[in-house]
């Protein structure tokens, strides 16, 4: 009887605490089947309303949000409307063209390596740092930032994928190597393949690109005395068709023509300073001075003045000896 009475009693005492444990999940709203984004920061659901203007957006960041619809990511500046849309993501790395498209009549300003970019935003494709900015309130804000790598560079040590991202797969030279969930070490020269994925559109994102760090090694050519003055034109060889050379003589920028092997050359006298780019960024760099010398042209033409005033000088002499006295 008091067995019975007890077990009874239990069961009501566990029906009462389920009830009140139902009531407050109800009461704070919390929802088990929940399988939208969630605040990084705060583990809470993020609805659309609560993810900027338009439908169908994800919050990655204070300022950056995905748009599902567009398939795109989407800036704006706090307490405005205006919107800027792009493919790439506020910090990201790419090897793609990279749009940037503004809304609301905003101006948009783009920065390439520190220098105002003044190309098309439909298509930007030439590896460099960039940085975007809008206009609000008579001064520029900053609104996000990419770099756009080629297939090799130097200018990478790491990459930390942006708010709202994790790596799923990190490999160096084909050899899986340590990830961890947000940043890839690539100090280490060699060939790299980083898949990324987004939290709020379950897109694996893919960067390739080897990294070298090597700088070009030119070959210069010249005749040199004991103190290291060159007395002759210097030529410039063995450059991958891909380097590029700038020349600067007695301070200014000069043009010089490639020959049909790669080489170089650097006829005139003056201070020259020379870079050396390759395809990765690295740079190598050069200062010398030519000095004074006779090349084959000046050669010719001193010879030339030569005999003009040696026939000069026998014209008169035979005039002199022919002159006669009346």
């Amino acid at each position: 009887m008091y067995k019975t009475l007890r077990r009874i009693l239990i069961i009501i005492l566990a029906l009462c605490f389920a009830l009140l444990s139902f009531g407050a999940a109800f009461a704070s709203g919390d929802n088990t089947d929940y399988t939208g984004y969630l605040d990084p920061a705060t583990n809470e659901p993020v609805e659309d309303s609560e993810a900027g203007a338009g439908s169908g957006r994800d919050a990655m960041s204070s300022t950056m949000y995905y748009d599902r619809d567009q398939k795109d990511f989407v800036f704006n500046i706090k307490g405005t409307l205006t919107e800027v849309h792009s493919n790439a993501a506020d910090g990201m790395i790419l090897n793609v063209p990279v749009y940037i498209k503004g809304a609301d009549g905003g101006s948009v300003t783009v920065y390439q390596n520190g220098n105002e970019y003044s190309g098309s935003l439909d298509s930007i494709n030439v590896p460099a740092e960039y940085v975007v900015s809008m206009q609000n309130n008579g001064s520029k804000q900053r609104l996000f930032m990419f770099r756009i790598v080629g297939a090799s560079t130097g200018q990478i040590n790491k990459y930390t994928v942006p708010d709202g991202f994790y790596v799923t797969k990190a490999t160096r030279d084909g050899e899986n190597i340590f990830i961890d969930r947000y940043t890839v070490n690539m100090e280490a020269e060699g060939d790299y393949a980083i898949e990324y994925e987004c939290s709020s559109n379950s897109m694996i994102y893919t960067l390739i690109t080897t990294i070298d760090r090597t700088p070009p090694k030119p070959v210069f050519s010249g005749s040199a005395d004991s103190r290291g003055r060159i007395h002759s034109a210097v030529r410039i060889s063995g450059l991958e068709s891909s380097d590029t050379l700038v020349v600067y003589r007695n301070g200014g920028r000069v043009d010089v023509s490639r020959a049909a092997d790669g080489s170089y050359t650097l006829p005139d006298t003056g201070t020259y300073y020379v870079q050396v780019y390759d395809d990765a960024g690295n740079v190598a760099e050069y200062n010398f001075t030519i000095s004074m010398y006779l090349n084959a042209s000046a050669f010719m033409f001193v010879v030339l003045v030569l005999l003009v005033v040696g026939a000069v000088a026998g014209y008169i002499i035979f005039k002199r000896r022919h002159l006669r006295i009346g």
